[in-house]
């Protein structure tokens, strides 16, 4: 499907696949499902995970989850029923990815690259139908 809207649809989830289940978020199955759907999508997922944790990620939890505002994240993008993630600041986003520098550089790559695909992929759909009507114009 499309790319999300916003880096923390990608952030988001991979900071709660790597604390693991939230009461009153995630369940563990949930997780697992998410881990799983994500791999499919990006598949350094798993490695991210552990990095993160290896980097001490999870000694963060009780002060990530604490201080997260606004509405929840989907552990996947655009699906309901499948678990969710509190919404962690954009500074604590970024501090946490960058527990890990070679983590942060490939997951921003990751989003860049999703992000561009579909501005490319919507110039392309916008040029064709333009052409299209250029061409029926002519007729």
């Amino acid at each position: 499907g499309a790319p999300p809207q916003a880096n923390s649809a990608v952030f988001n989830p991979l900071i709660g696949c790597a604390l693991g289940s939230i009461e009153g978020y995630s369940t563990p199955e949930q997780i697992s499902f998410a881990i799983q759907w994500w791999t499919e999508a990006l598949p350094a997922w798993p490695r991210w995970i552990e990095e993160l944790n290896s980097g001490g990620l999870c000694k963060r939890r009780s002060v990530l989850i604490s201080q997260s505002k606004g509405q929840p994240n989907s552990l996947i993008p655009k699906m309901r029923g499948v678990g969710t993630v509190p919404h962690f600041r954009g500074k604590d986003q970024v501090n946490a990815l960058e527990i890990s520098p070679m983590v942060a550089i490939e997951v921003y790559a990751c989003v860049t690259c999703m992000y561009s695909t579909a501005t490319l992929d919507n110039v392309e759909q916008e040029g064709t139908k333009t052409g299209q009507k250029n061409n029926e114009n002519e007729k």
